[in-house]
């Protein structure tokens, strides 16, 4: 059984590496058009490029979804290139740092957290 998902546009973060970039992927196969949403540039533009080689549409667009104004500036660049958004994918995230927690920077606990939690 295979889905479409033709005419349908999707939002991937971290859609540069690892799942993100499979889910990435399989939208396209599904014939979505796909935005590609990371902080890894090139890593991002290589899964861009894959989905464009077997005939997709994808866009990518540098986003750090712990900063809120990457957030509005990639769903901007999202409606910009395809009209509107369908569906949203928040794949992003990460461990931030460990130790002690008293010992974590509070800028790197917030950044966490946002990335986790807010986006």
């Amino acid at each position: 059984m295979s889905i479409s998902l033709e005419g349908k546009i999707a939002i991937v973060t971290g859609a540069a590496n690892g799942i993100g970039r499979a889910i990435a992927n399989a939208f396209a196969a599904a014939r979505a058009r796909v935005i590609i949403a990371d902080i890894l540039v090139e890593d991002g533009k290589r899964t861009q490029k894959e989905i464009t080689d077997a005939g997709g549409e994808a866009v990518f667009v540098r986003a750090d979804v712990s900063e809120e104004d990457d957030v509005k500036n990639m769903v901007a660049a999202g409606c910009g290139a395809f009209r509107s958004i369908d569906i949203l994918v928040n794949n992003a995230g990460g461990g931030g740092s460990y130790g002690r927690l008293h010992e974590i920077e509070t800028r790197e606990f917030d950044r966490t957290i946002n990335a986790n939690l807010r986006s």
